[in-house]
C-alpha cells in the first residue's frame, strides 16, 4: 500500500493535522525527512541481515564468517564449497571424534560415498581405513584431506585415506578367434 515510510506516517497523523496543504503543513515536511532517513535504515537493516546468514553472505562477510569459527578458505575453493564447509561447520564440530564427522567433512568435500573400515591387517587396534569414492569433488588434495579428517576423528584412532573416482563412459570389448583360414572378430 504504502512505497515510503513517509507516506505511511503522513497517513496515521489525525486528519485535522492534515487539512494544511503538504508544501506549507510541518508534520509533512517532518515525515518526509525523517521517513527517508528510516527508509534508508531499513535497507540497512535487511543487509545486516543477509550478511549475518552465511547461506547469503557475500565473498568479504563469508571470509569473516570463517574467521569467527577458525575455518579458513582453502586454495583452490569456489565460494560455494566455503559457503557448504561453513554450514557444516557446526555439525562437523558436534560430531567431532564419530564416524559421522568423517562423513560430513567428506561431503563438505564433494565426496558422495564414503566408507570406513577397521583395518584388520594392522598390528593397531586403532587402524580405519576411509575410502571417498566420487561425487562433486572440488578439492583433490590428499594431505588437505588427510589433515581436515584427522581434526574430527576419534582421538585414539589413526587414519588412512583412499581415493576412488568413478567415470561414466562406454568400453569396448572385442574377441577374436580363428576357425580353419577365416578370422572373425566380434565387438561386444
Amino acid at each position: 500500500m504504502f512505497d515510503k515510510f513517509a507516506d505511511y506516517a503522513y497517513y496515521l497523523l489525525p486528519s485535522p493535522f492534515k487539512r494544511v496543504a503538504k508544501a506549507i503543513n510541518q508534520f509533512y515536511i517532518w515525515c518526509t525527512v525523517m521517513g527517508k532517513h528510516i527508509d534508508d535504515l531499513q535497507q540497512d537493516i535487511y543487509t545486516v541481515r543477509e550478511q549475518t546468514m552465511i547461506i547469503s553472505a557475500n565473498e568479504t562477510f563469508l571470509a569473516l564468517h570463517g574467521i569467527d569459527r577458525s575455518v579458513r578458505r582453502l586454495r583452490g575453493e569456489t565460494v560455494d564449497n566455503y559457503r557448504i564447509r561453513l554450514m557444516l561447520y557446526t555439525k562437523i564440530a558436534e560430531q567431532a571424534g564419530t564416524n559421522q564427522a568423517i562423513y560430513y567433512v567428506a561431503r563438505a568435500f564433494g565426496y558422495d560415498n564414503v566408507t570406513i573400515t577397521r583395518s584388520s591387517e594392522s598390528a593397531l587396534w586403532a587402524t580405519a581405513t576411509v575410502s571417498l569414492i566420487g561425487g562433486n569433488i572440488v578439492l583433490d588434495d590428499r594431505d588437505l584431506m588427510i589433515a581436515e579428517l584427522n581434526r574430527v576423528k576419534p582421538a585414539s584412532a589413526i587414519l588412512e585415506l583412499t581415493k576412488e573416482q568413478r567415470y561414466q563412459g562406454k568400453q569396448y570389448f572385442g574377441s577374436a578367434y580363428i576357425i580353419g583360414k577365416i578370422i572373425t572378430i566380434r565387438q561386444g
